[in-house]
């Protein structure tokens, strides 16, 4: 098998993935950052590239924000507060 039979199996097996991942759950498709119709609790706010290794995440989860550093070893939580505008409980 050549180079192009090889790819074209990756390919069929990527285009079998999405299909079924469509099948299970069409309506949990959405956009990074982006709430989905129906409310979904977690929100990527916004992500900063400090090396290609590196970077930070802010993430919001119901009433929370949470500041997440990722590096090569995994992630680390920075930091965990009430968000702006919510009722800190």
């Amino acid at each position: 098998m050549g180079p192009f039979g090889q790819l074209g199996v990756v390919l069929f097996i990527l285009g079998l993935v999405v299909a079924l991942r469509l099948a299970i759950a069409p309506g949990r498709w959405r956009r990074l950052g982006k709430r989905a119709p129906g409310g979904s609790c977690l929100e990527t706010v916004d992500r900063v590239h400090l090396t290609p290794q590196h970077s930070l995440h802010l993430v919001r989860f119901r009433d929370r924000g949470l500041l997440v550093a990722v590096h090569q070893r995994g992630c680390t939580l920075l930091d965990n507060f009430a968000w702006p505008g919510e009722v800190a409980r």
